[in-house]
């Protein structure tokens, strides 16, 4: 958190640690959702309810890039897979499940394709 205050981030909602947002000011934001892993390898949430949210052992092993630096990240289909539960997606949530669809041919439950199809 100390880097990305550092770089003009703030808290915008939440409450560390367990689920919070960070947002520049400029349009970026960063969505922590911190997790402890069991011995299966799968992420366990506290989320804000007081429920616990399983993210699958094999959702971990994404890959991707920022500004050129790969990142370890969640799979596409585990993204999707967080999107499809528990709240009232957006329009940033839509647009970003269509970029996974377009880019890694992920199929997407019918109310995460948003009013553009």
């Amino acid at each position: 958190m100390k880097l990305l205050r550092s770089r003009g981030f703030e808290l915008k909602e939440g409450s560390p640690p367990n689920s919070f947002v960070l947002a520049d000011g400029q349009g970026l934001e960063v969505d922590v959702h911190a997790v402890v892993f069991d011995d299966m390898g799968n992420g366990i949430y506290r989320m804000e309810n007081g429920q616990d949210w399983i993210y699958p052992a094999e959702g971990f092993h994404g890959r991707g890039y920022v500004d050129g630096i790969e990142v370890r990240c969640l799979t596409p289909e585990a993204q999707v897979l967080c999107h499809a539960h528990g709240y009232e997606p957006v329009a940033k949530d839509f647009q970003d499940m269509k970029l996974l669809r377009e880019r890694f041919g992920i199929k997407l439950p019918s109310h995460l394709v948003g009013p553009d199809g």
